[in-house]
């Protein structure tokens, strides 16, 4: 264990040193309300920015369509010459289609097609900034004139320093440490993409977070 823990700490602290890593990571913790059904989850986002490309990781915890908890789902895009994040795939079996756009000024429009397997249309509305995450959305389900709205509600979610393990909005050699010992044990502050496993991409996301700063 200490092998693996002085391992960490090498990789880690070289990363800190001369500023290598998988891209800028932001991340963004908070809650989704559904306003209909007077529901309620977590929402988790981790983003990672390497040059003009970005993946996010996506988890929305709890009964978010009516079923069971959904997978957690990593959305792809890349930023165009306005500044503008574009989004594009899909993410089968959950989501048909992932299309939209974040703007360079934080206008969040996004739509996913064929969510949890039966509804047509999840419409997602809001704003990003670099602090937090606001946002309200709709689920559509087909009706005889068409789509009809089955569902609305928001999420609402503030920005996290992942690498700030000690949270004392401090990043140093106190964070490193604690995030290798927190690795070895198998503690849940090691876990960065909330994924339930820990692995090299753990390690990439906070170092990721480490180099990049908090705010």
């Amino acid at each position: 264990m200490r092998t693996i823990r002085s391992f960490i700490v090498g990789v880690l602290s070289t990363f800190a040193l001369v500023g290598v890593a998988r891209g800028q990571v932001i991340a963004y913790e908070g809650m989704w309300f559904n306003d209909t059904f007077g529901s309620q989850g977590g929402v988790y986002f981790v983003g990672t920015q390497d040059g003009s490309d970005v993946s996010m990781y996506v988890d929305i915890d709890g009964n978010a369509f009516g079923g069971t908890d959904p997978d957690p789902i990593t959305v792809v895009g890349t930023i165009d010459g306005t500044g503008d994040l574009v989004l594009s795939g899909s993410n089968p079996p959950l989501y048909d289609s992932i299309s939209g756009t974040i703007t360079a000024g934080g206008v969040i429009t996004v739509d996913l097609a064929g969510a949890g397997g039966f509804f047509p249309l999840v419409e997602v509305r809001g704003t990003l900034t670099a602090d937090d995450m606001n946002a309200t959305y709709t689920i559509y389900t087909s009706g005889p004139g068409g789509l009809a709205v089955f569902a609305e509600g928001r999420m609402e979610a503030t920005r996290v320093c992942l690498a700030d393990i000690d949270g004392n909005g401090v990043l140093n050699l106190d964070d490193i440490l604690l995030y290798a010992d927190a690795f070895v044990s198998g503690g849940d502050a090691a876990d960065m993409n909330k994924d339930g496993v820990l692995n090299l991409d753990d390690i990439i996301t906070f170092a990721g977070s480490f180099t990049g700063g908090c705010p």
